[in-house]
């Protein structure tokens, strides 16, 4: 079509354009988009898949997602001090190529896996809001669901970066709503926990982690999109504490102080078996989520039904900052930055809807494999990220030549990032623990401690390679 790339919508933006004063939008995208059904399922993984009882897995929670979310919380203060998207800023390690932008490899490979990342969010997402609405409309199916859901979600990602801070301004309210009104309609019920599954071992509370920890560390590879547009001169401390507690606030809900949505799905998770109406509508696979929350919510009558409505609406928020970060496909190579940004969203809508109605059958497999294998490479990726940043950039933002950021001959080979990358991989696999794969040290009894030895291994390996690409490559720091 003779279209030319059209860089100015992945280069970085200009420190004139980064005028957004209201760092406190920083809290509400990031809680909003945590604040959310998709993470109150992730909590009854603990006693439905992991046997733990709800102590357990309230402590593991509670500690996994304090942690976790320090780490985009950090990286998000890069956004207004450099300008630049998270997969662009990858470009200033992980880069491979000649004279021509589009040979760059390197920085093609994280870019991938976020869109599959995405894409992993985005079905997730699809599949437990089609719920919320046959739980409050028995008569639509749930591929109807997942496609009014996916469709809402790409309309409000069409709108742009200030239209989406505005819609997180207000989507976590029906969600507040809709766990106060929980807590009310079967507060009593949940007196009937266990208090024991089954002996606790540790290797139940490392996998269990594993996957607790998948939640807040996936934005690690998008927690500079959302900043890029706010001052330079942004208080640093501001940007981190608005993100931490934006992540963190929305992972604990009001038991004490605020245990998370994760807290909540604990509790449901923990006491299903011991309710028959709950455990009938949960199935006898635990897959029916949203017929759970319709059953807890059935003696409110319509206002159970009309919470559902509204936060089967509130979901597509988080879809819809998924689909507006769809254009990371542009960061695979230059030549997708002929097509507008608009029509990746459109692309990620029309891979969602299908693969989110064939995998809706089984949400808690799906969701389990899906946020562990996700899990791995974000581990590995984040690792790679902050060693770069604190080794080699001495923490100093003014390290980053934000004008090279498309110039081969100065940005760094990335041979160091992509084969720490490759060698964490190997070390990962044997300790893997999933239901499609379980790796010999995983099944010695030590748990999933994939994420944790990827992190680790990513970390050393690339301080060493990094260290020897500096020193044959002197000229190409960026």
């Amino acid at each position: 079509m003779g279209m030319t790339p059209n860089l100015a919508q992945i280069s970085p933006t200009a420190e004139e354009d980064r005028k957004d004063r209201r760092t406190y939008q920083i809290f509400t995208i990031w809680f909003s988009s945590s604040f959310n059904l998709a993470s109150l399922s992730g909590g009854t993984l603990g006693p439905l898949l992991f046997q733990l009882d709800l102590t357990v897995s309230l402590i593991v929670i509670l500690i996994v997602d304090a942690i976790c979310a320090l780490l985009p919380a950090y990286l998000c203060m890069f956004g207004p001090k450099l300008g630049m998207r998270t997969m662009v800023l990858t470009r200033f390690f992980v880069w491979m190529g000649s004279n021509n932008l589009c040979r760059y490899y390197g920085g093609k490979l994280p870019a991938i896996l976020n869109i599959f990342t995405m894409l992993g969010w985005l079905i997730l997402g699809a599949i437990i809001g089609a719920q919320f609405l046959v739980g409050a409309f028995p008569t639509i199916s749930v591929a109807v669901g997942i496609v009014i859901i996916a469709l809402i979600a790409l309309v409000i990602s069409f709108c742009g970066y200030k239209v989406l801070h505005q819609f997180a301004t207000y989507a976590w309210i029906p969600n507040a709503l809709l766990f106060i009104t929980l807590l009310g309609a079967g507060g009593k019920t949940l007196t009937k926990a266990p208090s024991t599954l089954s002996p606790v071992t540790a290797s139940q509370i490392i996998s269990f982690s594993t996957t607790v920890a998948t939640f807040n560390l996936t934005w690690t590879t998008n927690a500079l999109d959302y900043s890029v547009h706010h001052q330079p001169g942004s208080s640093g401390f501001r940007v981190f504490s608005y993100t931490f507690l934006g992540i963190f606030l929305a992972s604990v809900i009001l038991y004490v102080l605020q245990f998370a949505w994760n807290a909540l799905g604990a509790v449901l998770g923990a006491v299903a078996p011991a309710v028959p109406s709950w455990q009938d509508s949960l199935g006898t696979d635990g897959n029916n989520f949203g017929g759970l929350i319709a059953t807890i919510l059935a003696p409110v009558g319509g206002f159970g039904k009309f919470l559902m409505v509204v936060c089967f609406v509130s979901l597509a928020s988080t879809g819809a900052i998924l689909l507006y970060s769809f254009g990371d496909f542009m960061c695979v190579s230059t030549k997708f930055a002929k097509v507008p940004r608009y029509l990746y969203s459109v692309v990620g809508t029309a891979i969602v809807i299908p693969l989110g109605i064939v995998l809706s059958s089984t949400l808690f497999a799906t969701l389990q494999d899906i946020l562990s294998l996700i899990g791995y490479w974000t581990a590995s990726f984040t690792a790679i990220v902050l060693c770069e940043h604190f080794v080699f950039r001495k923490d100093q933002y003014s390290q980053y030549k934000s004008e090279y950021w498309d110039n081969p001959s100065i940005l760094p080979l990335g041979a160091a990032a992509v084969f720490s990358f490759l060698l964490s991989f190997a070390i990962i696999i044997p300790c893997m623990g999933q239901t499609l794969y379980t790796g010999p040290i995983a099944r010695a009894g030590t748990g999933d401690i994939g994420l944790l030895v990827g992190f680790a291994s990513a970390w050393i390996v690339y301080m060493f390679l990094r260290s020897v690409e500096r020193r044959y490559t002197p000229q190409r720091h960026g």
